[in-house]
């Protein structure tokens, strides 16, 4: 029994210094490993069409650039978008 309970305060341990050395890692900025390329304007307007999107619908758009899906949804349908990119120039050009 008093085993079991070792090897249990072993994991809990690792697992916590694991936690500590991640959360101490610093935040790395790199660049994207595939290039940026933006849907067009007439591919955007068929996709949110054969989407049936509506004003009911929240869209998410993972890697979505410079944000033209989601703001051309919530423009041609009224619907809430949310979109998510990990390089800091597109989240800025889509603001």
């Amino acid at each position: 029994m008093k085993r079991k309970y070792s090897k249990i305060s072993l994991i809990c341990l690792l697992a916590a210094m694991t936690l500590i050395f991640v959360s101490k890692a610093p935040a790395q900025q790199k660049k994207p490993e595939v290039p940026y390329v933006s849907t067009p304007d007439e591919v955007v307007a068929e996709m949110l069409r054969i989407a049936n999107v509506d004003k009911d619908d929240v869209l998410y758009d993972l890697g979505c650039g410079d944000g033209r899906i989601v703001i051309t949804a919530a423009m041609m349908y009224g619907c809430r978008g949310v979109g998510i990119d990990i390089d800091p120039e597109r989240v800025r050009e889509s603001q």
